[in-house]
């Protein structure tokens, strides 16, 4: 009964009231039971639930904007529906169909600084410009054989491997010729690192149109 009593000491020291509030509001109990649990002194009032989501959710856009502001990021995203079934039916509670659309904000990853990526590294139109009617696709061997580097560094990397399985599964190979084995070759290497990701914020738009695609984009206008 520790968290409880001290709430009564100061009204500031409600971290643990908070926690089952929200807590509340996510496992969907309604407006009344918070309030029966507040009195309880076991969480928060619902008014000041509502008041720590919407202030988490600026948080979370300011931080996003910061983040856009510092360099390229990809957002993806995808529309969202879910049905709404109502038992016994009336005149105000009708079974409906609900659309949103839901997204994320991932920064772009830029392995040779190991960082985000800056404004300008990739071009923001990844297809070229299109000039005739009928696709003519003007190539050559070159364009899908490997380069003599590249065969060489395959043909290293594929030996490697030969050695590799040969020093494990023939039996009676000796320790000395395994510790011989030198490190896998490698090239370009990406550093191991953590994507990042910022969850946008859910709208009520039909992704799945075009006309919904177009509302999304001109929400994260909006946004950023």
């Amino acid at each position: 009964m520790k968290h409880p009593i001290s709430i009564l000491r100061s009204q500031k020291a409600n971290n643990f009231q908070l926690v089952i509030g929200l807590f509340l509001l996510g496992s969907g109990a309604s407006k009344r039971e918070m309030e029966v649990l507040a009195h309880a002194g076991l969480s928060v009032a619902y008014k000041t639930i509502t008041e720590h989501v919407k202030q988490l959710s600026k948080e979370g856009l300011d931080k996003i904007r910061e983040i856009v502001q510092a360099g390229m990021v990809q957002i993806v995203w995808d529309n969202l529906n879910i049905a709404f079934k109502v038992a016994a039916q009336r005149l105000n509670a009708k079974s409906h169909f609900d659309n949103g659309t839901t997204s994320t904000m991932i920064p772009v990853f830029d392995p040779a600084t190991g960082g985000q990526a800056a404004h300008g590294t990739l071009p923001l139109d990844l297809k070229p410009e299109r000039e005739r009617t009928l696709p003519v696709l003007d190539w050559t061997s070159d364009d899908v054989l490997p380069s003599p580097e590249s065969a060489a560094q395959l043909s290293d990397s594929c030996f490697w491997q030969f050695k590799r399985l040969a020093l494990e599964h023939i039996p009676g190979v000796s320790d000395e010729l395994k510790k011989g084995l030198r490190e896998c070759p490698e090239v370009n290497q990406i550093p191991l690192h953590k994507t990042d990701q910022y969850p946008l914020p859910a709208m009520k738009e039909d992704e799945s149109t075009l006309e919904g695609t177009l509302a999304v984009l001109q929400v994260y206008k909006i946004y950023f």
